[in-house]
Protein backbone atom coordinates (compact mmCIF):
# COMPACT_ATOMS: atom_id res chain seq x y z
CA UNK A 1 0.00 0.00 0.00
CA UNK A 2 1.18 3.44 -0.75
CA UNK A 3 0.64 6.87 0.26
CA UNK A 4 0.66 10.00 -0.67
CA UNK A 5 1.35 13.73 1.04
CA UNK A 6 -0.10 16.37 -0.89
CA UNK A 7 -0.21 19.89 0.63
CA UNK A 8 0.10 20.95 3.91
CA UNK A 9 -2.84 22.98 5.13
CA UNK A 10 -2.55 25.68 7.82
CA UNK A 11 0.40 23.83 9.79
CA UNK A 12 -1.22 20.40 9.30
CA UNK A 13 -1.06 17.17 7.45
CA UNK A 14 -3.02 16.32 4.33
CA UNK A 15 -2.33 13.15 2.42
CA UNK A 16 -3.65 10.01 0.73
CA UNK A 17 -3.71 6.13 1.11
CA UNK A 18 -5.10 3.15 -0.16
CA UNK A 19 -6.94 0.61 1.62
CA UNK A 20 -5.92 -2.89 1.29
CA UNK A 21 -8.13 -5.98 0.64
CA UNK A 22 -8.36 -6.73 4.00
CA UNK A 23 -8.86 -2.88 5.74
CA UNK A 24 -5.61 -2.13 7.00
CA UNK A 25 -4.10 1.66 5.88
CA UNK A 26 -0.53 2.70 6.26
CA UNK A 27 -0.13 5.99 7.79
CA UNK A 28 2.32 7.53 6.43
CA UNK A 29 5.78 7.48 8.25
CA UNK A 30 6.20 11.51 8.31
CA UNK A 31 2.98 12.05 10.33
CA UNK A 32 3.21 8.58 12.17
CA UNK A 33 6.30 10.69 13.56
CA UNK A 34 4.43 13.90 14.27
CA UNK A 35 1.61 12.67 16.30
CA UNK A 36 4.09 9.61 18.41
CA UNK A 37 2.44 6.54 16.32
CA UNK A 38 4.86 3.16 16.79
CA UNK A 39 3.80 -0.59 15.73
CA UNK A 40 1.92 -1.11 18.49
CA UNK A 41 -0.11 2.23 19.55
CA UNK A 42 -3.92 2.12 20.08
CA UNK A 43 -5.81 4.36 18.45
CA UNK A 44 -9.37 5.77 18.79
CA UNK A 45 -11.74 6.40 15.64
CA UNK A 46 -14.36 8.61 15.71
CA UNK A 47 -17.37 9.66 13.32
CA UNK A 48 -19.58 12.27 14.23
CA UNK A 49 -23.16 11.26 12.14
CA UNK A 50 -23.66 8.70 9.19
CA UNK A 51 -21.62 10.17 6.94
CA UNK A 52 -19.46 12.19 8.99
CA UNK A 53 -15.27 12.27 8.23
CA UNK A 54 -13.46 9.62 10.54
CA UNK A 55 -10.90 11.37 12.92
CA UNK A 56 -8.22 9.05 14.60
CA UNK A 57 -6.08 9.92 17.99
CA UNK A 58 -3.49 8.21 19.98
CA UNK A 59 -5.59 6.86 22.66
CA UNK A 60 -3.25 8.54 25.58
CA UNK A 61 -4.17 11.69 23.80
CA UNK A 62 -7.84 11.08 23.89
CA UNK A 63 -7.92 10.33 27.43
CA UNK A 64 -5.65 13.73 28.40
CA UNK A 65 -8.11 15.65 26.27
CA UNK A 66 -11.08 13.71 27.99
CA UNK A 67 -9.67 14.86 31.46
CA UNK A 68 -9.26 18.10 30.45
CA UNK A 69 -13.18 18.64 28.80
CA UNK A 70 -14.14 17.00 32.08
CA UNK A 71 -12.53 19.64 34.02
CA UNK A 72 -13.57 22.54 31.66
CA UNK A 73 -17.31 21.07 32.06
CA UNK A 74 -16.90 21.62 35.82
CA UNK A 75 -15.75 24.61 35.99
CA UNK A 76 -18.38 25.56 33.71
CA UNK A 77 -21.19 23.85 35.79
CA UNK A 78 -20.11 25.51 39.06
CA UNK A 79 -20.22 29.10 37.02
CA UNK A 80 -24.22 28.53 36.01
CA UNK A 81 -25.12 27.00 39.40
Amino acid sequence: MKSKKTTVPMDGYMGTTVMGERGQIVIPKELRDEIGLEAGSRVVLMRHGKHGPVVMFPVEQMQDFMQQMTARIAKLSTLTN
